[in-house]
């Protein structure tokens, strides 16, 4: 496994990220409300099941969207499941997902890292992910998407 430095993204980056986490949780959990299929699962890091695609939690959403490709175990399930708890970033840097989201994401303060990693548990819901992102950054992501949305629709 090759070492790597993980970025840490600044206070703004970071409150920036974690509400676009959030927009993103938010549209796929109407989704499966509907009852259609949705990339969140907050469950696993990363799952890819035959027919249906690629979901993965917050962690792993954060460590796709900064350019990571996850390293899929190499046999499947009886359901067709294949899951990664590790890929890749920049190419070539092996790293475990959480760990790299984590730091990324609430490598300020040893507090922020707490409640990322918290954040981060397969048990949450998307009151559950609010509420962390609230206490990590002091902002609601619901309402900051909200009065978002408001502005834009106003041109």
């Amino acid at each position: 496994m090759t070492r790597t430095s993980i970025p840490v993204l600044s206070e703004e980056e970071a409150q920036e990220e974690l509400i676009k986490l959030y927009a993103w949780a938010w549209s796929q959990d109407i989704l499966r409300r509907a009852g259609l299929p949705s990339e969140w699962d907050q469950g696993t890091w990363a799952t890819d099941r035959l027919g249906c695609g690629t979901s993965c939690c917050i962690a792993g959403k954060a460590f796709l969207d900064a350019g990571g490709k996850f390293s899929f175990d190499a046999r499947r399930d009886d359901e067709g499941e294949v899951s990664a708890s590790y890929g890749y970033i920049d190419g070539r840097n092996f790293v475990r997902i959480d760990d790299w989201a984590n730091t990324w994401l609430g490598g300020q303060t040893e507090e922020h890292s707490l409640i990322v990693s918290a954040m981060f548990s397969p048990d949450n819901s998307l009151s559950d992910i609010r509420n962390y992102i609230k206490e990590r950054t002091g902002v609601d992501p619901k309402k900051k998407i909200q009065m978002r949305a408001r502005a834009h629709s106003r041109g």
